[in-house]
């Protein structure tokens, strides 16, 4: 079945995959998937239009494929992908404002866990009704941006309007990439990231965050832990960049490739 859909999502997953989540006209939250491969960062380039948030694509979705919570799974047919338009800013204000949540504990359909000594919550496989979610931040007290083990780590701490606190690790593309971009081509340290993203992102009238639940894997295949994947700012933080120009200049100032991630 042949539709239209905004994208809302492309988060960064290892190396160069991508998983990508978008709405329906109506509001309805869905994951395309690729049958027989993953998508990657190449798949963001159609015909010459960059795909970015808020690009409306038409794609080709067979019937829905899903295991609680990840019920917005669908798989399309690679072969039709057309670009249709990018909305703007009034469009996007709407589109955000027929999204939200208005809390977290509202998006799942099942209660947030954690493991003692963790602060990562999570939703336990198997269960609650989607994994895709809109919320409107309250308060904004923190962003870490520091190297760990497996790579660099994006962590936001921030209250949603039911004046819960949450930290959460951010894996929305654009974001990271100019996070990336900061300190791989323009030399800020860690702690200057850290201060340019309150400063410039973070402190603005509005900002919306995205919050989906990863998969399970290998550690902890009960797990499906909370994740921010589409920091939303108005004016945009992104200007207008897109993670796809901001990837040129990393991977030209970059060879080694260091930005894989931890999964959460």
């Amino acid at each position: 079945m042949i539709e239209k859909i905004a994208i809302t999502d492309i988060t960064r997953m290892a190396h160069n995959f991508i998983c990508i989540a978008g709405v329906f006209r109506d509001g309805t939250s869905v994951r395309p998937l690729l049958e027989h491969s993953r998508f990657c960062e190449d798949w963001c380039c159609i015909n010459g239009y960059y795909v970015r948030p808020f690009s409306v694509l038409e794609l080709d979705f067979l019937d829905p494929r899903s295991m609680p919570p990840h019920t917005e799974d669908r798989y399309i047919t690679p072969d039709h992908v057309v670009f249709i338009s990018q909305l703007n800013d009034s469009k996007k204000r709407q589109l955000l404002r027929m999204m939200d949540d208005g809390n977290i504990a509202n998006i799942f359909g099942a209660p947030l866990l954690r493991k003692k000594n963790q602060i990562a919550k999570y939703v336990q496989t198997g269960t609650g009704t989607r994994s895709l979610g809109l919320i409107k931040i309250n308060t904004i007290s923190d962003f870490i941006y520091e190297e760990k083990k497996r790579g660099w780590d994006f962590r936001l701490t921030f209250t949603d309007q039911s004046r819960t606190e949450y930290r959460i690790k951010i894996v929305d593309l654009s974001f990271q990439s100019l996070m990336d971009y900061k300190r791989i081509c323009q030399g800020f340290s860690s702690e200057k990231i850290s201060q340019y993203a309150m400063d410039h992102i973070f402190n603005k009238k509005k900002v919306y965050l995205r919050i989906g639940l990863a998969r399970g894997w290998a550690d902890y295949p009960e797990c499906c832990f909370l994740q921010i994947t589409g920091v939303y700012t108005f004016p945009g933080y992104m200007g207008n960049s897109s993670f796809q120009m901001l990837q040129q200049a990393i991977k030209a100032n970059n060879p080694s490739n260091d930005l894989d991630d931890i999964p959460f």
